[in-house]
């Protein structure tokens, strides 16, 4: 791939791991496979249920690394989080995230973690990551009627022990 302006460059990492797991999926599916979970990182997407369920019971990594997941129920669907939690750095208390907002150059700042679910793992991995910069009101508003969504809003107060919680009435509703 060429582009014309010097200097500008195309970076996949907010589809491609989503678009490797499809295509795990895709091949399990020609082998007949019709039972399946495929992760890769915070990206994954199931078909089928194990033996004996009727969906696929996934968890939330907590934000905190204080060992509290949250539990999500998944029938042929994917899943994907982008968040700050693990790839960050501090400054006088400040957290830094790797994701930087192309509209400021800064990083995402005030959101712990965007969780969605899509049909497809590289449409819930694009989504997680461009929700996590668009913003959570304005991300709700537009595609949390298309996409169950799930924002962890960093604490105004390093203090405080609740991360408020932002989401899409069926998030957490078995898809």
């Amino acid at each position: 791939m060429h582009f014309l302006a010097t200097g500008v460059s195309l970076d996949l990492g907010g589809i491609a791991k989503g678009y490797a797991v499809d295509c795990a999926i895709g091949k399990l599916r020609s082998l007949g496979v019709t039972n399946a979970m495929v992760k890769a990182g915070g990206d994954l997407r199931v078909i089928g249920a194990p033996w004996g369920r009727t969906n696929w019971i996934v968890q939330l990594e907590d934000p905190r690394k204080q060992g509290h997941r949250d539990k999500v129920s998944l029938r042929d669907a994917a899943l994907s989080t982008s968040g700050n939690y693990e790839n960050f750095f501090e400054i006088n208390g400040a957290r830094y995230s790797h994701i930087l907002n192309p509209s400021t150059g800064y990083p995402v700042q005030g959101v712990a973690a965007c969780t969605v679910i899509a049909p497809t793992c590289m449409e819930s991995d694009a989504m997680a990551t461009a929700c996590l910069v668009y913003g959570v009101e304005k991300s709700l508003a537009k595609f949390g009627g298309r996409y169950p969504m799930r924002f962890t809003l960093m604490p105004t107060n390093s203090l405080d022990r609740v991360w408020p919680l932002r989401q899409t009435i069926t998030f957490g509703n078995e898809r």
